[in-house]
């Protein structure tokens, strides 16, 4: 048991039957909230030994039954393979592309995002050391990529 106010243990109970938590309960008749996981036990000897007490889930276990429900929600609702559709030259052809293909697109999207932030800060006066400290990237890296923009 954990005093609300200060946050401190004040007691605890090495038992879940439902008859030992209510004489336990007992002798702390001034309660008036319990916080419980979702237990029948713990929720009838609550009831049982501090009838006017309000009890209410805890954190941790309204948070979890909150993610299992988002989760079966996400698994019931979404299907497991999405299939992206692209339009192709003026006939409208489509194409459907892989999860492997999705995958290599982002990869090279946030690479050209580098090189574009690091060509940014190149050019508003930053060195090369600089752009690799800021970025958190390797400074061969962000010299290569200064290279490849040069280039182009």
């Amino acid at each position: 048991m954990v005093d609300y106010e200060t946050s401190k243990v004040v007691d605890m109970i090495p038992s879940r039957d439902t008859g030992e938590v209510t004489e336990w309960l007992r002798g702390y008749p001034e309660i008036e909230v319990v916080s419980r996981d979702g237990s029948i036990g713990y929720a009838k000897a609550v009831a049982e030994a501090l009838p006017g007490a309000l009890q209410v889930s805890d954190r941790f276990h309204l948070v979890k039954n909150l993610m299992d429900g988002a989760s079966e929600y996400i698994r019931r609702t979404i299907p497991p393979r999405i299939k992206l559709k692209e339009v192709v030259g003026e006939n409208q052809t489509v194409k459907k592309l892989t999860k492997a293909e999705i995958r290599r697109r982002e990869i090279e999207e946030a690479k050209n995002e580098l090189i574009g932030t690091v060509k940014e800060m190149y050019l508003k006066g930053y060195s090369v050391s600089a752009i690799s400290r800021e970025l958190k990237i390797d400074f061969r890296t962000a010299k290569n990529t200064l290279s490849i923009r040069e280039g182009c």
